[in-house]
């Protein structure tokens, strides 16, 4: 039985994963294993319904769970996980509240607190969440990883490194977190630590297009437009319908004054995302520097 990534829908393998391979989006922490005595086996139906995607069956046997045995913080606290993946973040906060409040030191909980605060924009809230839950388990790695996705959300990016130092210091093969200190490298200036972790995070997950994708604006950053175009090139052989890829290509191209290259990527944006404005006006630049007609 799989498990299916709560925000892109698609399957996770390993399904212990600490991020989808997909969408590169970080997980949340896996489901605590079950309670013995009688809501077990509701517990159990409803991690199996999580890991194969049904979130719905499982928030309903997690609350059959707590039906059974009211006190439970596990199960509140798989039920929130169930209602995070639904998108239903209030009533995930409401879960995992409970769920504290009956085990204060309850550190999965903390951090599956956090990252619905962070799908709200909360991101300091957040940041706060996950310090308890750091408090509670210094060693958890999502936790000090999904910290740095807060501090940088929140323009802390030097903090944020280090969270993503820690949290690779516990998992060296993390590849998110390579990617997201790539990304607050980047925002520091410090290109050339940005490509190594791309360069390492596309070399632990070569499937994965968005790392090849940011490796390509950081290429053009410090000028070397053939590398940028050979990452996004990487990038759309994997994910074809990856506008932000095609739109970073388009640029690239139109840069070069290589126009109806660019012209054709802004075309394909402007199909994959009809509303996008910035697209339209590089794709009629395109067109008409390059002597075609500009869109009707």
């Amino acid at each position: 039985m799989s498990f299916a990534c709560p925000f892109c829908r698609r399957p996770v393998e390993p399904p212990d994963a600490a991020d989808c391979p997909s969408c590169g989006r970080a997980l949340l922490v896996p489901l605590d294993p079950p309670l013995a005595g009688s809501a077990a086996d509701h517990l159990r139906d409803g991690a199996a319904a999580a890991r194969a995607g049904d979130y719905d069956r499982a928030v309903a046997a997690f609350t059959r769970a707590l039906a059974a045995d009211p006190r439970s913080a596990k199960a509140l606290s798989n039920r929130g996980y169930a209602r995070a993946a639904r998108r239903e973040y209030d009533a995930a906060l409401a879960d995992f509240d409970a769920a504290l409040a009956l085990d204060p030191q309850f550190a999965a909980a903390h951090n599956n607190r956090g990252l619905a605060l962070v799908a709200l924009g909360r991101y300091a809230d957040a940041a706060a969440a996950f310090d308890r839950a750091l408090a509670a388990d210094p060693d958890l790695t999502l936790a000090h990883h999904n910290r740095g996705m807060a501090r940088a959300a929140l323009g802390d990016h030097a903090r944020a490194v280090a969270d993503f130092d820690r949290a690779l210091e516990l998992r060296p093969d993390l590849a998110n977190a390579m990617h997201n200190r790539g990304f607050s490298h980047t925002a520091l200036g410090a290109f050339a630590a940005a490509l190594a972790d791309y360069g390492e995070a596309v070399r632990l997950r070569p499937g994965e297009p968005h790392g090849w994708c940011n490796r390509g604006v950081v290429h053009v950053l410090v000028g070397d437009g053939p590398a940028a175009l050979a990452d996004y090139d990487a990038a759309l052989r994997l994910a074809p319908d990856f506008a932000d890829a095609y739109f970073l290509r388009g640029d690239l191209h139109r840069s070069r004054g290589r126009l109806d290259e660019g012209a054709a990527d802004f075309a394909e944006v402007t199909r994959l995302r009809p509303g996008d404005a910035a697209a339209a006006a590089r794709l009629a630049e395109c067109r008409g520097e390059g002597g075609g007609a500009p869109p009707a």
